[in-house]
C-alpha cells in the first residue's frame, strides 16, 4: 500500500551553498552537519530575500521549504537538503 508522510524524507543531497543559485533544487528540509548560522531564500520568498537562522546546533534538523542556501551569511556546513 502506497501512503504519503509529509514529515518523512525520502531523498537526501549535499547543499552546494551559492548567492546565485539557478540549480532549480527545492528542499523541504535541511540537516546541518556542522552547527552555525544559516541563510536561505525560503521557497515563496522573492528571489533576494534573505532569513538568517543563527546559532543553530550540529545536527540540526530543519523542516523548512527553501529555493537554495546563501553562501554568504551561512556558518554551517555538511548541510544535506530533504525532500
Amino acid at each position: 500500500m502506497d501512503r504519503k508522510y509529509p514529515s518523512i524524507y525520502t531523498k537526501a543531497s549535499k547543499v552546494t551553498k551559492s548567492d546565485t543559485d539557478s540549480s532549480g533544487n527545492i528542499f523541504a528540509g535541511l540537516i546541518l552537519g556542522h552547527g552555525g548560522d544559516v541563510a536561505v531564500v525560503m521557497r515563496d520568498h522573492a528571489t533576494g530575500t534573505v532569513t538568517t537562522f543563527t546559532n543553530m546546533q550540529t545536527g540540526a534538523l530543519l523542516p523548512i521549504a527553501v529555493k537554495y542556501v546563501m553562501a554568504a551569511g551561512t556558518t554551517a556546513s555538511g548541510i544535506v537538503g530533504l525532500n
